[in-house]
């Protein structure tokens, strides 16, 4: 699921990113919150370019309440049984998908896998490395965009409490914490 609003300039190289994986079998979900820069028309490119490769790209263009409200109804849209959310401008590794599928275990409908994220300027200069553990989340979140979550879980627990402007992701995982 990614989630874009005017990011016109980041969006094309995330989706490339995305298209590039070398995991194969993936459905893109495109939340924009109604771009006026022409996030739409590279959409409707990148739709034809996945489905050209039989992959899905499958997007909607409107007015949401927030990033939190976007990710909530990418989730929803979403027909895969794990699901990750990245920004329109981020980056995973070549072999992310691939790995997180390797760790997924399809007989237990409730999980959380992540890993660590690579911080990087725009030159694509290495700044830092992050990896926080869950049993460190009462003080640091795991990093959200190096995380899947299991849609089962989702629909069992609900989703992103968009009252929160930009915690709502933290909220989540505690509560799915307290949970185990």
């Amino acid at each position: 699921i990614l989630c874009s609003y005017n990011s016109l300039n980041y969006l094309k190289d995330t989706l490339l990113n995305i298209y590039e994986q070398d995991y194969k079998n993936i459905e893109v979900i495109v939340k924009d919150g109604g771009s006026n820069d022409g996030t739409q028309e590279l959409l409707e490119k990148f739709e034809k370019k996945f489905e050209h490769d039989k992959k899905r790209l499958i997007w909607k263009s409107a007015r949401d309440g927030g990033i939190y409200d976007a990710m909530n109804k990418g989730i929803r849209m979403a027909q895969g049984k794990l699901l990750g959310i990245v920004n329109s401008d981020d980056f995973y590794e070549n072999t992310c998908l691939e790995n997180a599928l390797k760790k997924y275990n399809s007989n237990l409908p409730y999980q959380i896998i992540y890993g660590m994220m690579r911080i990087v300027n725009e030159k694509g200069e290495e700044l830092a490395i992050s990896f926080n553990h869950h049993r460190n989340i009462r003080s640091t979140m795991i990093n959200h965009p190096a995380c899947f979550v299991t849609k089962a879980l989702y629909e069992k627990y609900g989703c992103y409490n968009t009252k929160y402007r930009s915690a709502a992701d933290f909220d989540f995982m505690l509560k799915m914490f307290e949970q185990k």
